[in-house]
């Protein structure tokens, strides 16, 4: 999920990630969704990690979820690109479930990212 390029913000406190979710299999019981919050620099394709944060699942849970990343305070460049990666696990950062069978489906996305400057958000 990809924010439009910056038009040259500070982001500073907890970025909020709400979706929609469905998980099927046993290790959806403690499994996870990792977000990543990375700055993409559209002229070299590099990556910087700028947060990052867990959200524990439930048993076959089904909904609106909302969770916030760790806070930070980052400068996002001029056309630089905000991405969010979502994964089902972010080991060693954070511990895996012991039952990692598990299926995550993600979807109506959202990232919200608190700036000192008019809110960049869609």
């Amino acid at each position: 999920y990809e924010l439009p390029p910056s038009s040259g913000y500070t982001m500073l406190g907890f970025p909020k990630i709400k979706a929609r979710i469905s998980t099927t299999g046993a290790g959806a019981v403690d499994g996870e969704l990792a977000g990543r919050l990375w700055d993409v620099d559209p002229d070299t394709n590099k990556q910087t990690l700028v947060s990052n944060g867990i959200y524990r699942l439930d048993g076959n849970q089904r909904g609106k979820i909302v969770f916030e990343l760790n806070g930070n305070g980052w400068r996002f460049k001029q056309g630089h690109i905000p991405k969010l990666e979502l994964l089902g696990r972010d080991s060693p950062t954070y511990r895996a479930s012991n039952n990692e069978d598990f299926n995550v489906t993600i979807d109506s996305v959202r990232l919200k990212l608190p700036t000192v400057e008019a809110d960049p958000a869609p």
